[in-house]
């Protein structure tokens, strides 16, 4: 909020990540607050200050921070219902329209694609919801998130096993603000393809998503949605 910019990143070395206030201008020096974890994912949120998703003990944890400058902190593990033991590998956050974090987030256990909302800006409280699986294949591993024309949150994933070679690119549109549900449609079906993938809206209001092949002749792919849900052929009256 004070025009200068946030940024997290992972430090291999001791395998601690941190977020940094990057000073800009001529000065190349940062502010920095160590963190364990690993695969973050970061926001800004209602109350105008920094979110952080991220995963460190087997478990999807969020960081609200109390300052602009991330000086301090609250960290807190999101409960996932149900018994998975191991989830939040890979997240992405963001914040719905009624002003609290959503978090879509990958069950390591039972290889799903989950939602999580909270009800509190720094997420002390927060419901999960399983958004979509299929018996024995991965989905979700590899997402991404961003919040539709619609003021709902839009993911787009991998389904399926890319080391197999047989991912494919979803998309997802939740049904309601808390995104306890959503609708889900195959944007790529070729195989191998929808890992690595990132999604916004464009100035058309529609989105727009890059992802990855990763056999054969790798290659960087773009689609953009001819609607908000992503579905062809389909218009709104």
């Amino acid at each position: 909020t004070d025009t200068l910019n946030i940024l997290t990143c992972y430090k291999n070395e001791s395998a601690v990540g941190y977020t940094a206030q990057e000073i800009c201008g001529n000065h190349s020096d940062a502010s920095h607050l160590t963190i364990g974890g690993t695969g973050f994912s970061f926001n800004i949120g209602s109350d105008s200050l920094p979110l952080i998703s991220f995963y460190n003990n087997s478990k999807l944890n969020v960081i609200h921070c109390n300052d602009i400058y991330c000086t301090s902190f609250d960290a807190l593990p999101i409960s996932y219902t149900g018994s998975s033991l191991n989830y939040g590998s890979h997240s992405c956050i963001i914040v719905a329209s009624d002003g609290y974090p959503t978090i879509f987030s990958y069950d390591d256990q039972y290889l799903t694609l989950r939602s999580a909302h909270c009800t509190t800006h720094n997420c002390s409280a927060a419901t999960s919801y399983l958004l979509e699986e299929v018996a024995g294949s991965p989905v979700g591993y590899d997402h991404s998130c961003f919040v539709g024309s619609d003021s709902r949150g839009i993911v787009s994933f991998a389904f399926g096993d890319a080391n197999v070679g047989q991912a494919q690119l979803k998309f997802g549109h939740c049904s309601n603000t808390i995104c306890s549900s959503m609708t889900s449609v195959f944007v790529d079906t070729e195989t191998s393809v929808g890992t690595g993938s990132s999604i916004l809206v464009g100035s058309d209001r529609v989105p727009v998503i890059t992802y990855n092949r990763v056999t054969g002749e790798r290659q960087t792919k773009v689609v953009h949605c001819s609607n908000k849900f992503c579905i062809p052929y389909f218009r709104e009256r």
